[in-house]
């Protein structure tokens, strides 16, 4: 499962281009910052869907809802592992202004077990890495780096393994910084978590903690039992 939904801005017009006899659209957007202090986020996006773009083109600067998923691209540049992000929309409507909505679910499986960090402020940082399965047959799958802070980090920190299927809630965001060596600027994409769903077994749902009922209902529980 790989399911975005966000509200973007247009920053280019949108180009038609086509693959194998299908035409298709691609673009530059940019998503409000996650949080305050942040810089938004520019990313490409790509649909299908290019019949309704091109009977009402939007405007430059236009708004946009878009649903669909993220594709994870990555390659070797200057010696250097990167990653970028990309929509991949299935649908685009106009909107009237701007709204902070960016919205990520997904379901993989961890590529390794979770990391966790305990800090002296009292806070809490987990990660780990899921790969998530694309529709297409024999594509290789798309790798997310995943972030959870405080109780889900520490409920990952105990159950997430490398091979758990588990399911995510949260937003994309990019992280920013400087390569050590060389002082070039480095960047990846990041899913900053709010949701961890145990999706295994039931009998390893059953060796983790209590549901917590604070955690609000998505996508169904990403039809599991246990969430944090």
């Amino acid at each position: 499962m790989n399911h975005f939904t966000a509200a973007v801005q247009l920053i280019q017009p949108f180009e038609f281009r086509s693959y194998e006899g299908r035409e298709f659209v691609e673009t530059l957007v940019q998503i409000p910052a996650y949080k305050d202090g942040d810089n938004p986020i520019q990313v490409k996006l790509v649909s299908w869907k290019s019949d309704s773009i091109k009977k009402a083109p939007p405007a430059v600067g236009q708004w946009l809802l878009v649903e669909g998923g993220i594709k994870i691209s990555a390659f070797e540049r200057d010696g250097v592992k990167q990653k970028v992000a990309s929509i991949s929309a299935d649908t685009i409507t106009a909107i009237g202004g701007q709204i902070k909505l960016n919205k990520i679910a997904l379901v993989g499986n961890a590529g390794y077990d979770a990391d966790v960090k305990y800090f002296e402020s009292g806070k809490v940082k987990g990660s780990f890495a899921i790969a998530v399965r694309r529709p297409v047959k024999g594509s290789d799958p798309d790798w997310f780096d995943i972030e959870l802070w405080d109780k889900p980090a520490q409920v990952a920190g105990d159950y997430v393994l490398k091979g758990s299927q588990v399911g995510i809630v949260g937003s994309l965001r990019i992280e920013h910084w400087q390569d050590r060596n060389t002082g070039a600027p480095r960047s990846k994409p990041i899913i900053n978590a709010t949701g961890l769903h145990l999706l295994g077994s039931k009998q390893q749902q059953s060796a983790a903690p209590p549901q917590d009922q604070g955690w609000g209902s998505t996508e169904q529980r990403l039809q599991s039992g246990v969430v944090f």
